[in-house]
């Protein structure tokens, strides 16, 4: 109908099933879920003004009393955590260009860096960071081959894996 249009780019599933995605829309950049039941969209947050979301991680406690969303933003060289049960928003600059972000067993963000320097400025590398939930700082970790990665992920045995964009493997 006359609803405006979504554009979202990365999404994560809750632990109820929930699909989130922010709306990289020019005017409507919100954060949200959909509900795959109904495919009907609601509106959690609005979000920051200048984030441009990339990829996106669900955390839950170990107790499941916390639960967070972690957003990439590639254009700005952050890494953003919405807190879904106290409805606010920090974020910490990374390193480098951050696109996939994913989040491990052991309350860890593991994150893709697509360039040395942030806000695609540098060259592609082989970097890969390791956050903790509590902001507290980035590890980084090289990969043995490819460069330029956009995604990334973690096993059920806690292996990290990720998507290169540069190299062939």
């Amino acid at each position: 109908g006359g609803a405006q249009p979504l554009y979202p780019y990365g999404a994560v599933v809750d632990r109820q099933g929930r699909i989130w995605f922010t709306s990289r829309a020019g005017t409507r950049r919100n954060l949200g879920y959909v509900n795959p039941a109904t495919m009907t969209f609601t509106e959690v947050a609005q979000a920051p003004a200048n984030l441009i979301a990339y990829g996106l991680a669900y955390y839950l406690s170990m107790d499941g009393t916390q639960e967070l969303i972690f957003v990439a933003d590639s254009d700005n060289g952050r890494l953003y955590r919405y807190n879904i049960n106290a409805n606010t928003w920090t974020f910490v600059n990374t390193p480098g260009t951050p696109r996939g972000v994913a989040a491990d067993i052991n309350g860890n963000i593991w994150v893709a860096a697509y360039q040395t320097s942030p806000g695609w400025q540098g060259a592609c590398n082989r970097n890969f960071w390791r956050y903790d939930t509590s902001l507290g700082g980035f590890t980084q970790y090289l990969s043995p081959t490819g460069s330029c990665y956009m995604g990334i992920g973690v096993t059920f045995d806690n292996a990290i894996w990720g998507i290169a964009g540069g190299g062939s493997k």
